[in-house]
């Protein structure tokens, strides 16, 4: 199965803003080829925590994912996919 991802980077840094509100440790990695994605890179975000932790900031920081009418700021928000790092996560 092939991945079709590409995180903008933009919404990586957000992440990594929502992270910082949270205390979550958050980095930002611009060449990471995930499951499927054959050699293929894109930007990841990798959080200290897991997936419970991403959810509660990014549900915290909500205003920072869309505009001033409730739209979406990032196209691809629902293409965003994960793998485990140990005690680590990356989202791309």
């Amino acid at each position: 199965m092939e991945i079709n991802n590409n995180m903008e980077k933009e919404l990586a840094k957000k992440l990594v803003s929502a992270c910082t509100e949270f205390d979550v440790e958050a980095t930002i990695r611009e060449d990471y080829s995930g499951r499927g994605m054959y050699n293929r890179t894109t930007t990841g975000v990798i959080i200290e925590a897991n997936n419970f932790s991403i959810i509660s900031v990014v549900i915290g920081c909500a205003d920072m994912f869309i505009d001033k009418n409730g739209e979406p700021l990032f196209e691809d928000c629902e293409d965003i996919n994960s793998d485990n790092m140990g005690n680590r996560m990356i989202y791309y």
